[in-house]
């Protein structure tokens, strides 16, 4: 069966309609530690779904594909949040004391230029 481009915008449309509130309390419930997050993975998994629709691929259950997309999505966004937290150095005082750093600078307050680095 030939697919029209209206009829995939139009497929996409409403499948999307019909799924995008589920998936809107699923990805608000589970990321509820991270609600600045709910909007990317929603977009996301939209911006799959219809580019898989609209190359021609064939989903034969799409609300299913549709929750497994996106709670992959919140696994991967997890997991990037995860990975961020272990590259990031919190200085305060506490960290000050324990790694016997003399520094007596507020790290937000400098700005740096060719100037300051040089020194």
């Amino acid at each position: 069966m030939n697919i029209t481009e209206t009829s995939k915008h139009e497929l996409c449309k409403t499948l999307w309609l019909r799924n995008e509130p589920k998936l809107r309390k699923l990805c608000t419930y589970k990321l509820s530690s991270h609600p600045d997050e709910v909007e990317d993975v929603l977009a996301e998994t939209a911006l799959i779904f219809w580019t898989a629709i609209l190359n021609g691929k064939t989903i034969e259950y799409p609300d299913s594909w549709l929750y497994s997309v996106s709670n992959n999505l919140i696994k991967k966004k997890y997991t990037e949040i995860n990975s961020d937290k272990e590259h990031k150095v919190v200085f305060n005082e506490e960290n000050l004391k324990f790694y016997n750093l003399s520094v007596g600078y507020d790290l937000d307050d400098i700005i740096l230029t060719d100037e300051n680095i040089e020194k």
